[in-house]
């Protein structure tokens, strides 16, 4: 059975396109296309760095270090394309470096950001985002679609014809629309329940909003997570 809302909105953005809401790069990007693209890159592979990350590590050890390894690829290069980025613009070889470098979904080693984006572990887990955020948004507005994000809708429905760069910006923008809503259900909780509303503020506090598990249905038949209690970690 689908989830309430669902049909709802496949109807209602049945002729959309992704690229509508998320163009590419400009055949011929400007010096602040190629920056925020760069940022978007760098905030992706964020999610998976750092003693408390975003996302959870995998709990093996050689994923986990490919991971990583290729996070840190993306943030080096991304500072190294930035500071020459100058003299990369004005030669057409060298800005279609910068492209690619954001875009491409070529597997080579000069393209961390494309490997990065196709290693299964990530691709699983942030479609796993998604997919949570999409169905939650699908409940939320049922009946009004006008409040829906069409960027996850399409994002969701359209996951696998993606490339990295509008596969990142969906991610993005899921992780937002949670946070969003996380901050709108406390505001009713609170509203609800005043004299309760500090101690629940504390224990918002102390759970990480961080640490999203892996959210595919392998991945939680593995764990023996159902997704209803990945959602309610999550949003």
């Amino acid at each position: 059975m689908s989830a309430p809302g669902v049909a709802f909105l496949n109807l209602y953005f049945l002729r959309d396109h992704i690229s509508t809401f998320l163009p590419p790069l400009p055949e011929h990007p400007s010096k602040q296309d190629i920056l925020l693209g760069l940022a978007v890159r760098d905030e992706l592979a964020r999610l998976f760095l750092g003693t408390d990350p975003f996302f959870r590590r995998p709990t093996l050890d050689g994923v986990r270090q490919e991971a990583e390894a290729l996070c840190l690829a993306v943030l080096e290069q991304s500072t190294a394309l930035r500071s020459d980025i100058d003299n990369a613009m004005q030669n057409a070889y060298t800005r279609g470096h910068l492209i690619n470098s954001i875009e491409s979904v070529g597997l080579h080693r000069h393209r961390p950001f494309a490997r990065l984006m196709a290693f299964p572990f990530v691709d699983e887990t942030l479609y796993g985002l998604v997919k949570v955020i999409a169905l939650l948004m699908a409940e939320v507005c049922q009946n009004r679609a006008h409040d829906a994000v069409p960027e996850i809708w399409l994002g969701y429905e359209h996951w696998q014809n993606l490339g990295p760069y509008t596969k990142a910006r969906v991610v993005l923008q899921a992780k937002l629309y949670g946070s969003e809503h996380r901050r709108r259900e406390q505001r009713t909780r609170e509203a609800s329940h005043p004299s309760h509303s500090s101690a629940e503020s504390t224990g918002a506090a102390s759970s990480s909003h961080r640490n999203l598990p892996s959210l595919t249905h392998r991945q939680a038949r593995r764990s023996r997570v159902s997704q209803g209690e990945l959602r309610s970690r999550w949003a």
